[in-house]
């Protein structure tokens, strides 16, 4: 991996780790030592405790704090994922679920592996409980602002449903070559 520019803001380095980890790591549950950091980031295959560890390190070694949560996906058991602090705010981040491999394996789906689902990048607690259920007892920070989340960082998440603008941005996402037109 390149070193992180200290020329690109935190949330643009945010997303550079986040994608990543997406691409070059495996979900793999049968992976060997996949809890921990050295399973995501050397042999490129690992659970959520690796994403989640080897997104830490790499966001502290950034200059970032990031915090290692743990809980669990509701009906599916232990999970783990982070919290980042961007420019003095929280936000939760799983990079796990950003990953196509997790989604196929897990809820046994077919998806195209160029794929990342952004829904967990820089999100709020709101956003997170619909899945994850953090350790209580941790005491975490409050993530409660979604001015950083993907979608309205990228110009796509629609306070109102307006479907001639949405159809536009789908034709324009077609002409560029884009496998996927995905909005908020």
């Amino acid at each position: 991996m390149h070193v992180v520019s200290k020329r690109l803001t935190e949330y643009e380095q945010i997303r550079y780790i986040f994608d990543y980890l997406v691409k070059t790591v495996e979900y793999d549950s049968k992976a060997p030592d996949n809890q921990n950091i050295y399973s995501a980031l050397v042999n490129k295959k690992s659970v959520c405790a690796g994403y989640a560890r080897a997104a830490q390190y790499l966001l502290q070694q950034a200059g970032m704090e990031c915090i290692y949560v743990v809980g669990d996906i509701v009906g599916q058991g232990a999970h783990a994922w982070n919290i980042v602090n961007c420019e003095g705010k929280y936000y939760q981040m799983d990079a796990t679920f950003g990953d196509p491999v997790f989604l196929a394996e897990e809820e046994n789906m077919s998806v195209p592996q160029e794929i990342v689902n952004y829904d967990y990048l820089c999100c709020t607690d709101e956003v997170i409980i619909q899945t994850h259920r953090a350790d209580e007892s941790m005491g975490y920070p409050v993530c409660s602002s979604d001015d950083l989340h993907y979608y309205r960082m990228e110009g796509m998440y629609y306070e109102t449903f307006d479907a001639e603008e949405i159809r536009s941005k789908m034709r324009e996402s077609f002409y560029l070559g884009e496998t996927s037109f995905t909005c908020k």
